[in-house]
């Protein structure tokens, strides 16, 4: 992984780009998920955490023996949005009868 990634941010470094190590973690999937890793390093010195999940274009990613996402955070906001947004149409013809 340690490799992986110095190549990574060698390739960035010759596009004038590095890594911003703090938005960034690792996060394992599969038989070892959770075996206590070493910290990974950028080139800059910075070092990347290791997480139990990631969110990712609004789904939450979850470590475990298999791949798996958790949507109740998506669901909520979806239901969150919807609710006031519905709440306006409804309270609409109320005021009209005014």
């Amino acid at each position: 992984m340690q490799q992986l990634l110095c190549e990574f941010d060698k390739e960035l470094q010759c596009l004038d780009m590095s890594i911003n190590v703090k938005k960034s973690v690792c996060m394992r999937v599969g038989a070892r998920y959770n075996i206590n890793c070493s910290r990974v390093s950028a080139l800059n010195g910075g070092k990347i955490i290791w997480s139990n999940d990631i969110k990712y274009l609004g789904v939450q990613i979850a470590a475990g023996n298999k791949f798996c996402c958790l949507f109740g955070n998506a669901k909520r906001s979806f239901h969150k949005g919807f609710n006031c947004k519905f709440a306006k149409l409804v309270e609409l013809p109320q005021k009209m009868l005014l």
